[in-house]
């Protein structure tokens, strides 16, 4: 992927941190899941729940093995922990190995069903610690960025999105994209969120969509009863699509859904996340006559999405942006950050209009 693509991802996944939207990693860490799965200090397997431990851990044997720890590559392990434990034998056949897990007292798990599952043995320190250790408590279910943790139901297209090789580019995109397609009409939530993020981190796939696609992709986007999380990845993907789009779909997705924006949002939540994200794209895409979509999120109930709207009607009309910012103020219940954000876009409009009198 270009670096400029990374980077505008990169930038796009902060956003989403500072409104809440991703569980505490990194800039860093936020990766696809399938590369996530891949670290040498997770395995990932097909399992079956054998018997259930106690309210959070269950035994699973494993039906197939997609891909095993690799302690060796983990930098800084000590090396007694080199060695693997007593579940996890070096033969090559797999079909009798069992891992206790620990997968959360909400975890549906039913013993007799089979999953896919990401677990790890391993933690991460904090210097002056070795990097890693093992978990004293054991085997536990890999935390997904976005996702959650990594157990899912069998679905041969999820489970191809996640062990496909970390290099794809000798393959046809169509073989990764219609996966990706199949799994956003309808697959449990979590399922649509992989496939959203994997879009996300391969937006060349955009290439070859048809009008039908298309459509499919934008009644994801702008479908005010789905999940949050994935409308807002899968617009900030299309949003990354090579070439010129005409007309621009992803600009009139994002008006749409300002149209219809819920002002009353909880702080950090998943959906003042998603109106960050599409006033950041109407900031890049929009023009002036975009300025009313984004000043009604002004009254936004959440201070994050009032500062996006101020920026956003910035870029697209800045003499109109004061104004708008203006009558904003009168506005009863208006939230005591907001307003201090409000009041000090106008006096930072007002000084840069002192300046330009004086040049």
């Amino acid at each position: 992927m270009p670096v400029t693509k990374r980077s505008a991802i990169l930038a796009a996944a902060l956003g989403a941190i500072v409104l809440g939207a991703l569980p505490a990693h990194s800039v860093e860490r936020f990766r696809p899941p399938s590369e996530v799965l891949r670290e040498p200090a997770n395995v990932f397997a097909l399992g079956k729940a054998i018997e259930r431990l106690d309210p959070a851990g269950v035994r699973f044997e494993v039906v197939n093995l997609y891909s095993d720890e690799r302690v060796a590559e983990l930098p800084e392990a000590p090396q007694s922990e080199h060695e693997a434990p007593a579940d996890v034998g070096p033969e090559r056949d797999h079909a009798n190995r069992q891992f206790d897990v620990r997968v959360g007292v909400e975890a549906d798990v039913k013993v007799g069903r089979t999953y896919m599952i990401g677990i790890t043995r391993f933690l991460r320190s904090r210097f002056p610690q070795p990097k890693w250790r093992l978990d004293p408590e054991g085997y536990r279910l890999v935390e997904l960025p976005v996702v959650g943790h990594a157990i899912f139901n069998r679905s041969p297209d999820l489970e191809f999105l996640l062990t496909v090789p970390a290099d794809t580019s000798e393959w046809a995109p169509r073989k990764t994209l219609d996966p990706i397609l199949r799994l956003l009409r309808g697959s449990p939530i979590a399922d649509r969120r992989v496939a959203a993020l994997e879009l996300l981190f391969q937006p060349q796939l955009g290439e070859g969509l048809t009008a039908k696609e298309i459509g499919l992709l934008r009644s994801v986007i702008e479908d005010e009863s789905g999940d949050p999380v994935v409308r807002d990845y899968l617009l900030q993907a299309t949003a990354l699509f090579p070439g010129d789009q005409e007309p621009d779909w992803v600009a009139d997705s994002a008006r749409g859904i300002l149209r219809c924006a819920r002002l009353q949002v909880e702080l950090g939540s998943a959906i003042a996340s998603f109106q960050h994200t599409t006033l950041r794209i109407l900031k890049d895409r929009g023009g002036p006559e975009d300025l009313d979509l984004a000043a009604r999120l002004l009254r936004s109930a959440s201070p994050g999405v009032t500062l996006s709207a101020l920026q956003t009607m910035e870029a697209l009309e800045p003499k109109g942006a004061v104004e708008e910012a203006r009558a904003a103020l009168s506005v009863v219940g208006l939230p005591e950050q907001s307003r201090r954000y409000i009041e000090s876009f106008l006096r930072r409009a007002e000084h840069n209009s002192d300046q330009n009198k004086n040049d």
